[in-house]
């Protein structure tokens, strides 16, 4: 009722009479409404589950107490499939595949362990408007123990055309997870991304409402791009000259049932020539369903003839399936219509970055690389994100326009953290508070040198340690796999690893680990756990289509450094100059996972953006970025840890003699 409350009032304001000024979006109203977020994700995070068969896999949700699971249908194959489902809490139950609809990309599972499962209601995409807010789950990258399904905070962006398009960000392995409305009914399901972080598209759930009967009876149909209406032929095929050569032929369709095949050449419809795809299409749409055409066709050498009759385009409505769909109402006040746009909820934090922004700084080292920076102390104390830093003089430029030179004073590695000092006393530090609450859908504001934050999102994942558990006596290769690959593909090489120095590279196909041919990423992961630091690992792979064989020796991952960006610069396609690991539009940060204890958030921001400070809706500093880890979030090292980081490097340094503190001086990061 609270939530209903708070966008009632926020509607009001945006139907005031032209004349009157509407009141701006603030603080107020986001902590209002992030407390109606915190428990709208308490709802719809446990009827999200993660989807396996085999080495493919996706998300879902479970829209009924029996155990009906919403997913992609891309994230299967075929009807009756054995699959498991995992639950939020990490608990694996068994089930099975349903009915898929291809063109679309919408499929169903059922869980088939018995029980009663936690559940969301169902809701309806038709009423869809461009500015409606959204909240998407699902488990990008697969299922990670310790990490609740990611919830990411959006709005619809497009309602027209096959998907429905949304500024939550998603991801590979989010196939099939759901899109909400703000009372945690399901209005969409993940289905695939664009080169932009805001493109995200997702299947309308009103076409798991319209076919339900057929995805429940286990058809699978839509492998053709069938037109919505009128009669059909059955098949795809070439363009001409010299008639249209088939390329499928859809079984139980007229063209398969009057015997014609794939490769067979039309060259006349009825009375009509064909010469081309084309001249075939418009050809079919002279004629109405059930009517008998006589088809001409080349097959080898030979001119035959067929009888066809013409059927109904299988995604056509079917008369029984007509009015099932139910009209369901969009919620009562929408809090879009005051969020018109993004630069609105980043103007309700204005006042805070007007004078949080005196507490950052711009960093400058080597070739013009720029990092961001927080202050820590008024004597001059700065912490940064080490890996973003190049070796050479470093500059740190003040929001009064002064530049003052830094000496780098320590790194703290398993946190990527690097602590500078400038000759000053007149600093403005934050105050980092005791900020132990994160809640799922809490504001975080980005921010920056500027007036306004750098941007603003969620909490998507509470505070959690990216540290494997006995990572100091496990190997560490250096590698991630690729997920939409059926195999093990090398998706990424980590710089300054084992991986990177046997010259591993991306897009090798990993086929045998001391010569056991590997069956599955899982296989790989499971027999590298048992590898120990200083191992010697021979790895077959396949590079195009040589194989080869490569020795790698293990390295541990609590023991690895942060890593150097790599030399000179790159364009990458439709990026930036610059550093940073580049996938689509978008730059990420070299070091992005093996934290201590990070929260994630779902805001939008560049490596460059990372060692600035994170303030909450209340205007207190509860943490600093530290990594843009990939598409879908941001991380950031909570505040108890870095007051804690910060008391402790102050103390050592004061702790040093002078002659120590000489050395000290000229040392850099690494």
């Amino acid at each position: 009722m609270r939530m209903m409350r708070t966008l009632l009032t926020i509607a009001v304001f945006a139907v005031l009479p032209a004349c009157a000024q509407p009141e701006k979006v603030s603080t107020q109203h986001l902590k209002e409404f992030e407390n109606d977020l915190g428990e709208l994700s308490a709802r719809i995070i446990p009827a999200t589950v993660a989807v396996k068969i085999g080495n493919a896999g996706g998300s879902g949700v479970i829209i009924s107490e029996d155990g009906w699971v919403l997913t992609a249908a891309h994230v299967f194959s075929r009807p009756g499939q054995k699959v498991s489902i995992t639950l939020h809490d990490g608990n694996v139950v068994h089930g099975e595949t349903y009915g898929r609809q291809q063109t679309d990309d919408f499929g169903i599972l059922k869980i088939t362990t018995e029980g009663k499962w936690p559940h969301a209601e169902m809701g309806s995409s038709e009423p869809l408007e461009r500015g409606d807010l959204c909240v998407a789950t699902g488990h990008p990258g697969g299922f990670q123990d310790g990490r609740s399904p990611p919830l990411r905070f959006g709005r619809v962006t497009r309602t027209r055309g096959q998907f429905v398009q949304t500024s939550c960000t998603v991801d590979h392995g989010d196939s099939g997870g759901p899109l909400f409305d703000l009372k945690g009914r399901v209005i969409g399901i993940h289905s695939r991304i664009g080169g932009s972080a805001r493109q995200n598209y997702h299947i309308p759930v009103d076409h798991y409402r319209k076919h339900w009967k057929r995805l429940v009876a286990k058809e699978h149909w839509g492998q053709f791009r069938f037109p919505k209406q009128g009669a059909v032929l059955g098949v795809s095929g070439d363009g001409g000259p010299g008639g249209s050569r088939l390329s499928r032929v859809a079984k139980g369709l007229p063209a398969a049932k009057a015997g014609l095949k794939v490769r067979d050449t039309i060259v006349k419809f009825g009375d009509d020539k064909v010469e081309t795809w084309d001249d075939l299409s418009k050809a079919i749409k002279k004629h109405d369903v059930g009517d008998k055409v006589v088809v001409m066709f080349k097959r080898g050498g030979e001119t035959q003839t067929a009888t066809v009759k013409l059927a109904l385009s299988p995604n056509a409505p079917r008369p029984e399936e007509a009015g099932e769909m139910p009209v369901v109402a969009k919620p009562e006040g929408k809090m879009s219509e005051l969020l018109e746009d993004g630069d609105n909820l980043k103007s309700a934090f204005n006042d805070l970055a007007k004078k949080a922004r005196h507490s950052v700084v711009r960093i400058v080292t080597g070739d013009n690389a720029r990092v961001l920076g927080t202050v820590v102390g008024k004597d001059g104390w700065i912490v940064t994100k080490a890996s973003e830093l190049k070796s050479g003089d470093t500059t740190v430029t003040l929001t009064d326009g002064r530049k003052l030179k830094a000496e780098r004073v320590t790194v703290e590695k398993i946190w990527d953290l690097a602590f500078l000092k400038v000759e000053a006393s007149d600093l403005t530090p934050v105050s980092f508070v005791d900020a132990k609450d994160f809640r799922n859908g809490q504001w975080l504001a980005s921010i920056g040198q500027d007036e306004e934050p750098l941007n603003v999102g969620v909490v998507s994942v509470r505070p959690r340690s990216l540290i494997a558990p006995n990572a100091s006596k496990q190997g560490y290769l250096g590698i991630t796999f690729d997920l939409t690959f059926d195999g093990t593909r090398i998706k990424t090489v980590m710089p300054e690893t084992a991986a990177a120095r046997a010259k591993l590279e991306v897009g090798d196909v990993i086929v045998a680990i001391e010569g056991k041919k590997i069956r599955s990423i899982t296989h790989a992961q499971r027999i590298l756990k048992l590898k120990t630091p200083g191992s010697k690992i021979p790895f077959k792979v396949l590079r195009g289509d040589k194989e080869m064989t490569v020795e790698a020796t293990l390295g541990s991952r609590a023991e690895i450094a942060t890593p150097p960006a790599p030399r000179g610069r790159s364009r990458g396609r439709g990026g930036r100059r610059g550093r940073g690991r580049r996938t689509s539009r978008t730059r990420y940060s070299q070091k992005s996972s093996g934290f201590k204890n990070v929260v994630q958030h779902d805001t939008i921001l560049t490596p460059r953006d990372c060692g600035g400070p994170v303030f909450d809706s209340r205007g207190r500093c509860v943490g600093l970025n530290i990594a843009r880890a990939n598409r879908y979030n941001t991380l950031a090292i909570p505040a108890p840890d870095l007051a804690k980081l910060v008391a402790a490097v102050r103390k050592a340094s004061a702790e040093q003699t002078p002659a120590a503190a000489g050395k000290e001086k000229g040392k850099e990061a690494h």
